[in-house]
């Protein structure tokens, strides 16, 4: 194997070589050589489509299509557009849906028949973005490090990364890796504009097909000259810590995701259980929203989930779930949440918000100690805060109906990253212990109108304070 991946660093440096002497454009838009040998591999485990990804936004299919929120106006027939900002064409094939794609990507295009996704996303271009280009010589070395750094052993090859002249500069490269026999090749395009930057990763068991898709998307996607309207923010978050572009999503790290979506470690297949579930509610709503009605629901197949949302939406009788880009309903019909007791199934939800028409019990969140941001909406009660005391890596607390009924708020000293709180405490008189939280930045408390406040005003640390309802500042 080792073998094999210094053969295609070569290749890339090779290939890079050749864009610095100016080489043809049609040179630089050679297939992937060597990769074919798995195609139709993930056909058999499921992939095509990719199921269970797609969260029906409301995407648009076939014909001329306008992004949803943009003006209307089109000056190209673009299968994708945004107003006048950009467009884009589907490749060949038209893509089976448009959907919401993982890691923030605005645009999935499902190729059924290929069992290939194209993910697509675009962005104002960050002006050290550019610099991605600019800089080939050092970024194409620097992308097959971050190949081996991100996905080791298994990374099966890479190369070659290309500078295409053109238009604007579009950088590609392209690589496989594998993992318990199942082979996931996946090809990247990167467009700077002076305006936008777009992102073309397909994802696939067939390079040439993965290939293709993404460099014919690349190839159509022009600026437009004008405003856009769903412009995305900067990279949100999969494998950041192993990238070098934070303006730019990290492919290997997307990868990864659906290896482990499709082809758990061996290691984490090891460790694999099916879930017994405590409260029917939750066990529907997860059902619904792994698509798994009848078979065992095991628990790496919540492993990717970091943020989760449980609400009960009163206006239509339903409840919601929504875990990462994936959302789901099912009607209430006599259903209620009862226990939280199954949220300890999601590992690595970061982010929780909860909405439900009434919950005492809250112990079950202590074990959940990997959360940054937690919002709790409910009718319910609770008669202490102990279960606070765990979450140490809390940056945002928002509990909102709860009746909170202790005078004792000590646990919050156990919270030194907490940044904003907002919350209601009717019982509570002594606010010391919120003047003495080292990174509080923003506090909305409500308390007992007999309360002394002076310390809390006299802590300009916090820069936004509300005091049952007045803004201090």
């Amino acid at each position: 194997m080792g073998e094999t991946i210094l053969l295609w660093l070569i290749m890339g440096m090779l290939a890079v070589s050749g864009a610095e002497g100016g080489m043809d454009a049609s040179d630089s838009l050679r297939g992937p050589v060597g990769l074919e040998g798995s195609a139709g591999l993930w056909k058999s485990n499921g992939l095509g489509g990719a199921a269970g990804l797609g969260a029906g936004s409301g995407g648009q299919t076939g014909g001329q299509k306008v992004w949803p929120g943009t003006s209307g106006a089109v000056s190209k027939d673009y299968d994708v557009q945004d107003g006048q900002g950009f467009g884009f064409d589907l490749p060949e094939g038209g893509g089976d849906r448009i959907d919401w794609g993982p890691d923030g990507y605005h645009f999935k295009m499902e190729y059924e028949e290929e069992g290939t996704d194209l993910l697509a996303d675009v962005r104002e271009t960050d002006p050290v973005s550019r610099e991605f280009a600019r800089d080939w010589e050092n970024t194409a070395p620097n992308l097959a490090r971050l190949a081996q750094e991100n996905l080791g052993e298994e990374l099966l090859a890479f190369g070659p990364a290309e500078l295409m002249d053109g238009q604007m500069p579009v950088c590609s490269f392209f690589y496989s890796a594998a993992r318990t026999g199942t082979v996931f090749h996946t090809a990247v395009f990167y467009c700077f504009g002076e305006t936008y930057t777009a992102e073309f990763a397909a994802v696939g068991p067939d390079s040439e097909a993965a290939y293709r898709l993404a460099k014919e998307a690349a190839a159509s996607f022009a600026e437009l000259g004008g405003e856009a309207h769903m412009i995305g923010q900067r990279a949100p978050g999969l494998g950041m810590d192993r990238w070098d572009y934070p303006y730019l999503h990290n492919p290997f790290a997307l990868t990864g995701y659906y290896m482990d979506l499709e082809a758990p470690s061996l290691q984490r297949s090891a460790t694999d259980y099916e879930i017994m579930w405590k409260d029917r509610t939750v066990e529907a709503l997860v059902r619904e929203l792994v698509e798994k009605p009848d078979e065992p629901v095991m628990s790496s197949d919540l492993d990717r989930f970091s943020s989760l949302a449980i609400r009960f939406l009163e206006q239509t009788g339903e409840y919601e779930i929504s875990a990462n880009e994936l959302s789901a309903w099912i009607p209430a019909d006599g259903l209620e949440v009862i226990t939280l007791e199954d949220l300890a199934e999601f590992p690595n939800v970061v982010s929780l918000s909860l909405q439900l028409p009434e919950i005492h019990d809250f112990s079950p969140l202590s074990s959940m100690t990997g959360l940054n941001v937690l919002m709790i909406f409910t009718g319910g009660e609770t008669e202490n805060l102990d279960w606070l005391a765990p979450l140490s890596e809390l940056v945002y607390l928002r509990i909102g109906g709860l009746d909170i009924r202790t005078s004792d708020v000590r646990v919050f000293g156990q919270l030194e990253n907490l940044e904003r709180l907002d919350l209601r405490l009717p019982m509570v008189s002594d606010l010391s212990v919120f003047a003495e939280m080292p990174g509080l930045k923003e506090l909305l408390l409500q308390c007992d109108e007999t309360a002394d406040t002076s310390a809390l005003r006299e802590r300009e640390q916090i820069e936004c304070l509300f005091i049952n309802g007045e803004e201090v500042r």
